[in-house]
């Protein structure tokens, strides 16, 4: 039988004394309190996180087709070429701030539209992770054009500008931004359309036309 030395006794109670000492230790770290987490300060003007979109009440003659349960496309989801638009326009004569040209553009947004073309915006009005129905007619060969039901997300929306988010079966996958500002004392308006086609057809459909829009240029300077 073997017998253990009063030194390797001793040795041991203090090993095992050490481990429990370091189990409390463990213990008393993970019972600490939780990091707290700061948000950016723009956070209230982005929608939260959506997997799909959702139409809580379609305003009263809007055809809610193509949207309900449909997800958002960043132009990083399309097909083909990156395209990027903008437009500027400087309100001369008028002595408003760039707040109060956002404002007049959300309140009003449905009126700018185009003959036959219908913008419905959501029943809370243009703000984060609200969704907006678009009736519209595509210009074609038929006098009255091709009709179009889609939507948009509104992604970021604060008081001098909001961003609009393509759903899947719109023409694009894209953003549009709208936004007001000064530029050297007068108040003005720029509108910013990032986008790629959504699906390889429409990547056709946008080479043709770029390439007729060239040829009718051609023949209207030749």
């Amino acid at each position: 039988m073997e017998h253990t030395s009063p030194e390797e006794t001793e040795k041991q109670e203090a090993e095992y004394t050490s481990f429990e000492e370091t189990e409390v230790q463990e213990t008393v770290i993970t019972s600490s309190p939780a990091t707290e987490v700061h948000l950016p300060r723009d956070a209230a003007f982005w929608a939260q996180q959506i997997s799909k979109l959702k139409v809580e009440k379609a305003p009263t003659g809007a055809l809610n087709l193509n949207v309900e349960g449909r997800l958002p496309l960043s132009p990083l989801q399309g097909f083909g070429q990156m395209w990027e638009k903008i437009f500027r326009v400087r309100l001369k004569g008028v002595n408003v701030k760039p707040a109060e040209v956002t404002k007049t553009w959300k309140m009003n947004f449905a009126s700018f539209w185009p003959k036959r073309n219908r913008f419905y915006a959501p029943l809370t009005g243009i703000a984060p992770g609200e969704v907006g129905l678009i009736n519209m007619q595509i210009p074609g060969d038929l006098p009255v054009g091709l009709p179009l039901s889609t939507g948009v997300l509104v992604l970021y929306a604060d008081d001098e500008s909001f961003t609009f988010m393509t759903p899947q079966g719109h023409v694009f996958a894209g953003w549009i931004t709208f936004s007001a500002y000064e530029d050297e004392g007068t108040p003005s308006h720029r509108f910013n359309c990032c986008f790629v086609p959504s699906i390889s057809l429409m990547k056709s459909a946008f080479a043709w036309a770029l390439i007729n829009r060239r040829m009718l240029s051609g023949s209207i300077h030749s």
